[in-house]
């Protein structure tokens, strides 16, 4: 394959292709380019004309697309695949000598179906190179750290040997319950450094600063009433389904009605003041709302077809919409561009958190980088903030333990 212009990787990434194994994970940060290391420790000259598979989220198949004409230089075979197409044909797959698994941590505990496929295919076809990429590597449940070890051929101990080390047994009633120890950060670190790389932003990238403000906003009289109306049958709905509807009536927007919150008004201030920007927030019907509300804005969620999504990123980064994103859908893009996002509402999933910041302050951005966090006080909108927190307070914990 020939190229216009030679790409050529950072230095830390350099080095990691050169000194890592042939299984190996690459637990490296967002937005320190895992893509292109990975595919690059498919190009050493050991693997020429072979077949390689790569298994992703359904999103980011146009994005490997791309990076694969830009840094593959050999005549290798691509297979790239969704991981809701490898969980259900894996079996129908043809060996490859190679298997890369992006976002790795979809893969990672031992109990999941993408879990088991990965199993089964490593097993049956014997992948002399595998390499899991994440910047997640410590979920929840840090038994996903052994599952990883496992899908590695690095198993650390066996499962119950691994159970035994991080989590005890508590009373509950009648009957006993596995809890998470505390203050295992640097012993699941020395875990992770047994079966891959662990690199930070801040050890290997000099990046703009990045900072974080926060916005309060009380709950509006109509707010008020749409949770007491709902709080009348609470036991018509699941647990779940009453706590999501508090928290769409936090955003303004409950069963389609929109209600007057001021949290909406100021996101539409935003917007108009700042156009090169990008807004977050977790369910749809938000961001339908929000796009009825600011001019020139366009949504980037599951449902976006595959061929807009590179029109909106283009247009995002080049100041001509206001990307309205949804969390769980931002994995993989660069949005190096814009230098401000705007997070609406928060997922629930701390990796979503993560990924999401990740668009913006990644390699290639040149300014300082703002996350403006817009959230209704004493609410669940604030619990949500708060459990975001402490998880990211020990994944913080951890990075720096692992790359000291």
């Amino acid at each position: 394959m020939l190229f216009k212009k030679e790409m050529k990787l950072y230095e830390y990434q350099q080095k990691i292709v050169d000194t890592v194994p042939n299984k190996w994970g690459i637990f490296c940060d967002v937005g320190t380019g895992k893509s292109a290391i990975t595919l690059c420790l498919a190009n050493k000259p050991f693997l020429t004309s072979t077949r390689i598979l790569i298994v992703t989220t359904k999103s980011l198949k146009k994005n490997w697309e791309n990076e694969i004409k830009l840094w593959s230089k050999m005549s290798h075979q691509y297979i790239i695949v969704s991981k809701e197409e490898f969980r259900r044909d894996h079996k129908k797959i043809p060996q490859c000598s190679v298997f890369i698994f992006d976002e790795g941590h979809n893969a990672a505990y031992p109990t999941n179906q993408i879990h088991k496929a990965c199993w089964w295919y490593l097993q049956a076809y014997k992948c002399p190179y595998v390499w899991f990429a994440t910047a997640t590597p410590i979920l929840a449940n840090v038994m996903s750290v052994w599952g990883l070890s496992r899908l590695l051929s690095k198993p650390l101990g066996t499962y119950t040997q691994f159970r035994f080390k991080y989590f005890r047994q508590v009373p509950m009633g009648f009957r006993k319950i596995w809890t998470q120890r505390h203050n295992i950060e640097k012993e699941i670190a020395d875990d992770l450094k047994k079966i891959g790389v662990v690199l930070s932003k801040d050890e290997c990238l000099d990046l703009p600063e990045a900072v974080h403000e926060f916005e309060y906003f009380d709950v509006s009289p109509e707010q008020k009433r749409a949770v007491k109306e709902l709080d009348k049958n609470p036991a018509t709905v699941t647990p779940i389904v009453y706590w999501t509807k508090r928290l769409q009536i936090m955003s303004g927007t409950c069963d389609g009605m929109e209600i007057k919150c001021e949290k909406m008004k100021r996101a539409v201030e935003l917007a108009e003041q700042f156009p090169r920007s990008v807004i977050v927030a977790k369910h749809t019907h938000e961001l339908n709302m929000l796009q009825r509300a600011i001019k020139g804005s366009r949504i980037f969620n599951g449902a976006t077809k595959p061929e807009e999504r590179d029109d909106i990123i283009r247009e995002a980064n080049e100041g001509k919409c206001i990307m309205l994103a949804q969390a769980d859908t931002m994995v993989g893009f660069n949005l190096v561009g814009v230098n401000l996002m705007i997070f609406y509402s928060h997922p629930m999933s701390f990796v979503s958190q993560y990924q999401a910041e990740g668009r913006i302050h990644r390699i290639g951005q040149k300014n300082k980088c703002t996350y403006i966090h817009l959230i209704t006080d004493k609410s669940i909108d604030l619990d949500v903030w708060k459990s975001l927190e402490r998880k990211q307070d020990f994944d913080i914990e951890l990075y720096s333990r692992a790359t000291s």
